[in-house]
């Protein structure tokens, strides 16, 4: 976010992404002094998003915005092979997980249910009660950023502040959406009654912002 980052305002309409929107780049020198250029997803003035190209080096780097007019802006971040975000359906990090449950019923049959919906008479996102079913098993399909770099020995979920019984089966790029990974965990029974809890996603010792879900 800055102001006069950009021009114009402008969307990547097509993959692979561009990597100039408007007459604007984005050049990464990372800690081994290497300059990638970043893919764009988005420029305006005021706001730029753009994907951290992925073979960067941990450590301190500089990011470099050149504007068509030529106007350059520096800014300092660091980097780490793994930063774990999740992803809340508010778009902000809070609130309500930007999430999926898998339902197995006890016949074996498989089905997709929303976590949150939109409200109209409160006009924002609330969870949707998770309810267990005799003999079902349930699973939490997370969406993450900066958690792909790692093994499924190497992070954790809580829920609630539970770890026991929230198993992680999968970690890693969602495949489909750029800079996107995913998180599959099971929800044991004994989450059940529980109400709105916080979810967590943990890799090494860096904790990520806490989501929400219900529990009936």
């Amino acid at each position: 976010f800055g102001n006069g980052i950009a021009t114009a305002t402008q969307a990547a309409m097509m993959l692979p992404l561009p990597t100039t929107l408007a007459g604007t780049t984005v050049k990464v020198i990372d800690s081994a002094a290497n300059e990638s250029i970043a893919a764009l997803f988005f420029v305006s003035p005021t706001q730029l998003n753009y994907h951290l190209p992925p073979t960067v080096a941990d450590g301190p780097a500089t990011v470099v915005t050149t504007t068509s007019d030529g106007s350059i802006f520096t800014e300092s971040i660091r980097l780490a092979a793994a930063s774990p975000g999740l992803f809340s359906v508010n778009a902000n990090g809070q609130g309500p997980a930007a999430a999926l449950l898998l339902r197995i019923t006890a016949a074996g049959v498989q089905r997709f249910e929303p976590v949150a919906r939109f409200e109209q008479a409160l006009g924002r996102w609330v969870t949707v009660p998770i309810e267990y079913g005799a003999g079902e098993q349930l699973f939490l399909v997370l969406f993450a950023t900066g958690a792909r770099n790692t093994s499924l020995q190497g992070a954790s979920v809580t829920v609630g502040g539970v770890t026991n019984g929230v198993n992680l089966t999968f970690i890693g790029a969602q495949g489909d959406l750029i800079g996107v990974d995913q998180v599959n965990v099971t929800l044991p029974p004994t989450l059940a009654g529980r109400g709105e809890v916080d979810v967590v996603l943990t890799i090494g010792t860096q904790a990520s912002n806490a989501v929400k879900i219900n529990f009936k």
